[in-house]
């Protein structure tokens, strides 16, 4: 039964007063000074407590009003591997691909049509001969990062981009980088980047949705805090908070410029080596069924043309690139599984490069929404953000594109600030929010390109 009245409004004054806190600067204490904030502020589980369950690096999705779907319709969680090339030849690189991304017959059985993208390496890193085929796939946007296993020089990735073939530049980096390193990157379209030093063992993906600010805390006391040692020395207690919880669980955490327009991202490595014969306990499906539930989004890193021991200890000089088949049953295992998900609409897969643009996308999206009684009209007016800056509404930011609204809402029509006309929508119940429609631009995969 509902609850009285009296008691939904004290519940609502209640969550009310906690905002208010949060938003108000808390001061540490300086040296020598009498204490302004909580004692032991400097705590990260402490500095957790000031946080209300808005502010815990899940998407909040209101019950009562329009919101930003966190993935496109009608998926509740996101997956996309990053995967670091290390194949033997291209042949098995292609025999990879035909079977995760194509749908016709393969040694494996028929393609899955999912989309997973790839990386080429920078010069020294591998032995990279696609020939045209690289020129083709980064065009259609299948190859989308950069790799390096260890330091590069700006000068080489300046020679490794000048001579890129064609189109689709990659944006995303992977890889230890410098601040000359990430000019240089950025000039040419690379906006995202991820290091060792950004690498997940336990934790599998982000922006989980808890539900109530006790089970947050409780995830909060299990993670591995000492790995941002340092991350939060400032004087107010909230904004360290802020920052803790976007390393802890978010996927691109909004941090200071770094000397540019770029963004870090996190990727899941689990305890073992990324390599093909690990891959179907890294993705376990007790893993990918906590992702579901928590309404989260993983970046795993791989390296699907390594061979290396299950359960053996990180030894990288034991690791070798893979000579056997290119797929293992447990590997192909794993990737049908993620492919039925993906079919149920559970789990959104999408290249690295797609995905994090898709998150960027949600973080930045400035709209209005205006209230008629016949209908409500959501007017997108820009792309805003404290890192990369502010740009006008682009037709590639309406692939995937979803709201969700009340089921009892009226009409909902979408527009762009400056357009002709609406842009068109689809609307449907939506089945990962009890009692909430989606209003929604299907999202439209890649399709694969054979050799």
């Amino acid at each position: 039964m509902p609850r009285p009245l009296a008691k939904r409004l004290t519940a609502r004054f209640k969550r009310f007063l906690r905002n208010l806190a949060w938003s108000a600067p808390v001061r540490m204490p300086s040296p020598g000074g009498q204490a302004h904030g909580p004692a032991g502020a400097g705590d990260p589980l402490q500095l957790i407590q000031l946080a209300p369950i808005d502010a815990s690096g899940r998407w909040n999705v209101s019950l009562r009003d329009v919101s930003l779907r966190p993935y496109p319709f009608p998926y509740a969680a996101g997956f996309a591997p990053a995967n670091e090339y290390s194949y033997a030849t291209p042949e098995q690189f292609e025999a990879v691909h035909a079977f995760v991304n194509g749908r016709g017959p393969t040694p494996f059985g028929d393609g899955l049509g999912l989309e997973v993208g790839d990386s080429v390496p920078v010069p020294g890193e591998g032995d990279l001969d696609l020939g045209p085929r690289l020129e083709q796939l980064a065009g259609a946007g299948w190859i989308d990062s950069l790799y390096a296993a260890g330091p590069t020089t700006a000068a080489s990735l300046a020679s490794t981009l000048a001579h890129w073939p064609g189109d689709g530049r990659p944006t995303v980096y992977l890889g230890p980088t410098s601040l000359a390193d990430r000019a240089v990157l950025s000039e040419v379209g690379v906006r995202f980047f991820s290091d060792d030093a950004w690498l997940e063992i336990d934790k599998f993906g982000d922006h989980h949705d808890h539900k109530v600010a006790e089970r947050f805390q409780l995830a909060a006391a299990d993670y591995d805090w000492g790995r941002w040692a340092g991350q939060a020395a400032g004087e107010d207690a909230r904004a360290d908070a802020k920052t803790l919880i976007g390393l802890m669980n978010e996927t691109m955490p909004v941090g200071p410029r770094e000397g540019g327009p770029w963004r870090r991202f996190k990727r899941y490595r689990g305890p073992w080596l990324p390599s093909m014969p690990t891959f179907s306990a890294q993705i376990a499906s007790d893993l990918l069924d906590r992702l579901t539930q928590l309404a989260g989004v993983v970046v795993v890193q791989q390296q699907l043309g390594r061979w290396s021991l299950v359960g053996a200890a990180d030894d990288a000089a034991r690791a070798h690139a893979n000579t056997g088949p290119a797929l293992d049953r447990h590997a192909l295992g794993a990737w049908r599984e993620i492919a039925e998900r993906n079919a149920a609409g559970l789990l959104w897969v999408a290249t690295t490069s797609r995905l994090l643009d898709h998150l960027w996308r949600r973080q930045s999206l400035v709209f209005t929404v205006e209230r008629h009684a016949d209908k409500s009209v959501i007017t997108l007016r820009e792309m805003r953000c404290p890192v990369l800056g502010r740009r006008a509404i682009e037709p590639g930011d309406l692939n995937g594109l979803s709201f969700t609204v009340g089921e009892g809402a009226p009409e909902v029509v979408v527009a762009v600030a400056g357009w002709a006309r609406p842009i068109e929508m689809a609307r449907a119940a939506d089945p990962a929010h009890r009692h909430r429609h989606a209003v929604y631009r299907p999202w439209t995969k890649l399709d694969w390109i054979a050799p």
